[in-house]
């Protein structure tokens, strides 16, 4: 069976599920549910494994890659095998990338049900004996000591919303003490002028009431005062 026949069985049963609207749990690709590797034929020659990486990278991340390669030469045979972080991009490869053309071949992609860990050799360097097990993938780095005495950010936020809080508490107690000092000072006044401390009228009320901030207090003294029928600034 040539490769052109093999592409074809495999898009035939992919649009025979399409058609008849087959549930997920009932299809074919559930052969291989324990296993996140893929294998890719009729690759060219010429691509490495970053080439492989960059293409079938879409669908999911590769933990790794294994091209392989003659012994002697080192040049590629045309065939790979793939594996994914999570076994549900083995699907999205097969459906998408088998049949279609890459560097003019139409490339072949199936489930590997079983991989099968190749073939380590006594005469084999080092280097590549620990690239055949371990094969090519993007691996996360370990964190240096830098980022390991990094603080804490929950720790960050958690400081910086209680700074905010204390702030605001302060802010409402000077808040309070300016109106105890504002209305100590209004009565004492009313009682200099012949009044009384609990007769305040709602225009003198509408007065004692802080309706800009940014005052200070003594320029709504004046302003009292001067309500009052005072010409002269507040005295104290």
């Amino acid at each position: 069976m040539n490769i052109l026949t093999k592409i074809r069985l495999i898009n035939e049963l992919n649009y025979k599920e399409l058609r008849h609207g087959t549930n997920p749990e009932n299809s074919w690709h559930m052969q291989y549910k324990d296993s996140a590797w893929i294998y890719a034929g009729n690759l060219s020659y010429k691509l490495t494994e970053g080439d492989i990486l960059a293409v079938f990278s879409q669908f999911g991340e590769i933990s790794n890659v294994n091209l392989v390669r003659d012994r002697e030469t080192g040049t590629s045979k045309g065939f790979c095998f793939i594996c994914y972080e999570d076994q549900r991009s083995t699907i999205l490869a097969v459906d998408n990338f088998n049949g279609m053309e890459l560097c003019n071949r139409p490339v072949r992609v199936d489930h590997v049900e079983e991989y099968k860990v190749p073939k380590i050799h006594d005469d084999m360097e080092p280097e590549i004996k620990k690239l055949k097990i371990e094969g090519v993938g993007p691996k996360t780095p370990e964190p240096s000591d830098s980022e390991e005495e990094l603080p804490d950010i929950d720790a960050i936020r958690d400081h910086r919303k209680n700074k905010v809080k204390q702030e605001k508490e302060k802010r409402k107690e000077k808040e309070k003490r300016l109106q105890r000092e504002f209305r100590c000072s209004l009565a004492l006044f009313r009682a200099a002028e012949g009044g009384y401390y609990d007769d305040l009228t709602k225009d003198e009320e509408k007065t004692m009431k802080r309706k800009n901030k940014k005052k200070t207090r003594y320029e709504e003294e004046n302003e009292v005062f001067e309500a009052f029928g005072g010409s002269a600034k507040c005295p104290w």
